[in-house]
């Protein structure tokens, strides 16, 4: 994620926070001006705040886009989204080196204002920066936050369900402790209440495993586009739901196909 100077990685390490959604009224008029004379045609557009600066996220010809603007309006860079075997050879080779066993997850190719070509890999969790010849600039982890504490019932919970299953990463939200792992390969997720109750189970599975009428759901709403990610959803009661991602938006459907609803990740 290839100039192989070596440099102890403790002091290469940046964190970054991640942007905070914001409504176009709360985007300065210089800003949506400037961007509506760069990308007129673009009507879709989900904005956000990283520290002064403001970030449009958009899809142009089916690719990913993102620009980064001043708050006056300038724009700082453009970050569009590529295939892993766009990158730089040398930024592979790289990878393969000095992150073992860690496969590439995303590729984007960034141009600045004085169109400086960089490139990031996002590999294990960490964007991995490398110059236009692929040499290695930096890693870019999320700003670290407070460790979470899962209650000892939680976590008892789970280890009655799941013996075998040592790597775990936990998260809260709403309330509820979620625990992702890998079964067998298959990336999971366990949603638990405070007491140990087991909400839901989500697994990813292959988009050729959803139900026809959610291919024919997505064909017929979004022509040309494709399903990023898909997974089976499962209560305590035996209820399936199934969960299609599409452009950052999740789709819900229930066991049979049918639309439920839709939800915008949040940061």
């Amino acid at each position: 994620m290839k100039n192989l100077l070596f440099i102890p990685l403790a002091f290469m390490l940046v964190f970054s926070a991640c942007g905070q959604k914001v409504k176009i009224e709360d985007v300065p008029a210089a800003v949506t001006a400037k961007f509506k004379s760069l990308y007129p045609s673009i009507t879709d557009v989900k904005w956000s705040k990283e520290k002064a600066n403001f970030e449009a996220e958009f899809d142009l010809n089916k690719v990913e886009t993102s620009v980064l603007f001043d708050a006056t309006g300038n724009a700082l860079e453009t970050e569009t989204e590529i295939a892993v075997a766009d990158l730089p050879a040398a930024v592979r080779e790289y990878v393969k080196l000095h992150y073992e066993d860690a496969k590439i997850k995303e590729a984007s190719k960034i141009v600045d204002s004085k169109s400086v070509i960089t490139y990031e890999a996002e590999v294990k969790g960490t964007d991995v920066i490398f110059d236009a010849q692929g040499n290695f600039i930096k890693e870019v982890k999320e700003e670290k936050k407070a460790e979470l504490i899962v209650p000892a019932i939680v976590k008892t919970k789970f280890k009655s369900l799941y013996p075998t299953i040592e790597k775990v990463k936990w998260g809260k939200e709403d309330g509820f402790y979620e625990a992702e792992f890998d079964v067998n390969k298959v990336e999971t997720s366990v949603t638990l209440d405070s007491t140990g109750n087991v909400i839901e189970t989500e697994t990813d599975i292959a988009v050729s495993e959803l139900p026809a009428a959610i291919v024919t759901y997505f064909t017929k709403n979004f022509p040309g586009e494709k399903i990023k990610e898909a997974a089976k959803i499962t209560n305590p009661k035996g209820v399936v739901t199934y969960e299609a991602e599409m452009k950052d938006v999740d789709y819900l459907f229930d066991k049979d196909g049918v639309f439920i609803k839709k939800s915008e990740d949040k940061d």
